[in-house]
């Protein structure tokens, strides 16, 4: 399952919000891991967009570092769970 769009980049720029509910057994751990995700690109994901992830043992809020545009593909961010 990807990511979904919850809340649009405003006109200004800044950031979107995205959700991600993990339906395998992951940690936010493993989700947090670069290259996770693998359609980052083709869904719009940007640098400084928000990323909001419900995993087994968890939850978090990380930050999206960056988008490969080369590949496509690959999305880095940084948590902060709670």
């Amino acid at each position: 399952n990807p990511p979904y769009l919850l809340v649009p980049r405003a006109a200004g720029g800044a950031g979107a919000f995205w959700g991600y509910n993990s339906t395998n057994a992951d940690t936010l751990g493993t989700i947090a891991t670069t290259g996770y995700f693998s359609n980052a690109f083709q869904l719009g994901m940007k640098a400084n967009d928000f990323l909001i992830v419900t995993a087994t043992t968890a939850f978090g809020i990380g930050k999206v570092v960056s988008v490969g545009s080369t590949a496509g593909t690959v999305l880095t961010f940084a948590t902060s769970s709670t």
